[in-house]
This record gives C-alpha cells, structure tokens and sequence, in this order.
C-alpha cells in the first residue's frame, strides 16, 4: 500500500477547542489550542480536511482538500488568530523529515506560525544565528545541532537585537527529527508568544486508521 503519516496541530489562538475531520469522518475531536497529535497513517491521495467548532459540525471554520504524497510525513497546522479569524485563519502544511543521519546529532527547523506577528524572524543558539529571516506562515529547513545538549534559543525581529522569544533548556534527542512552532501573539497576556516542540519520530504516538 502507498501509505503517508501526518499530525495536526490546533494554533489558532482561542480559548475554543476544535475537531478535526477527515473525507467527513472525525478524526480529532476536542482539540485544544497548542495541542500537538500523533502521526495517523493513512493511504496516498487527496483528502478532505474541514475544522468544526468542538462537538459542532454544521459549519466548518476551514474546508480545504488537500493531496498527500506516499512515503511521505507531514505537519498539518490549524493556525490563526480568534481577534481576527476572518482574515488569519488557514491550513499550513509542511513536509516532515522523520530522522537524522547520525545518533550524535538531531535535527530542527523552526516554523513562524504566531499570529498577527507578520514580521519575519531570526533565530539563534549558543553556535549563533541558524535561521534567518523566516517569515510568517514559513517554515525553515532542517539543521543538524548537537544532540542531548541543552540549547537556549531565542528569537528576534530579523536585523534586530531585541528578544522577543526565548526557549530554554531545549534538549533534543539524537537521531530524531523536531519542530520548533511560534506561537501566540506578542504583547498578548491572554496568549503569550510561546514555542511549541514537535518530533517528528514515527516512533512517538503513532496511529493507523
């Protein structure tokens, strides 16, 4: 069988849960925001991905069709921002890689997915800048940083000294495969800009449906 994986994440910024359907059958229900799933593996092709209000499915809040690729794993990320739902709320979709070359090292990218914060990002750990310039929506390629060692990574505006985001003590496994997702608005105190880690293990919270 031609089969691919993908997780779903809630970011939209709201105090309301969510439920996730797939080809019209519920695959995730009560999901809240910051919520990361497992893979669920599933046969190549197009599907359908509407997103109800949790325990409603009169009216989808998002109603895309979406093509998955065999062998392939991917990151479905329900984001937006509940002040302004009608022009931030959408599907991102990125491309997983499951593991890296070598036990010493893990990989990460970095995912700019906080809401209402349109300008693009830099990142830096104790080796220096490793992403520049992501912009919203936007998702990095991977990188190979050096695994079970504690990280502190803090993001800015690009070309600008000013923090806006710190991560610390991030400590990745070797020969594992992470996302680092933006999240939240800045200045909010309701939904703080926060990161939220995912692994892209297939080994961690796998599914077949």
């Amino acid at each position: 069988m031609h089969i691919f994986q993908v997780k779903f994440v809630h970011n939209v910024s709201a105090n309301v849960a969510v439920d996730i359907w797939v080809n019209d059958k519920p695959l995730l229900t009560n999901v809240h925001y910051k919520a990361i799933s497992g893979y669920y593996k599933l046969e190549a092709g197009t599907y359908n991905v509407k997103v109800y209000p949790s325990g409603s499915n009169n009216k989808p809040l998002l109603n895309y069709n979406i093509e998955f690729e065999s062998h392939n794993s991917y990151t479905v990320i329900v984001s937006g921002d509940s002040s302004n739902l009608s022009k931030t709320l959408q599907i991102l979709l990125f491309l997983d890689t499951d593991t890296a070359e070598t036990k010493n090292k893990a990989l990460v990218r970095f995912i700019h997915a906080a809401a209402e914060t349109n300008v693009p990002v830099d990142i830096y750990s104790g080796i220096g800048k490793i992403f520049s310039n992501v912009k919203y929506t936007v998702g990095s390629d991977y990188i190979e940083v050096p695994a079970d060692t504690d990280l502190m990574i803090n993001v800015t505006p690009a070309n600008s000294p000013d923090v806006v985001l710190t991560v610390p003590n991030l400590r990745l496994g070797g020969g594992h495969s992470y996302t680092i997702i933006a999240s939240g608005k800045l200045g909010s105190s309701e939904f703080p800009l926060t990161a939220l880690l995912s692994t892209e293990s297939t080994s961690m919270c796998t599914h077949y449906i």
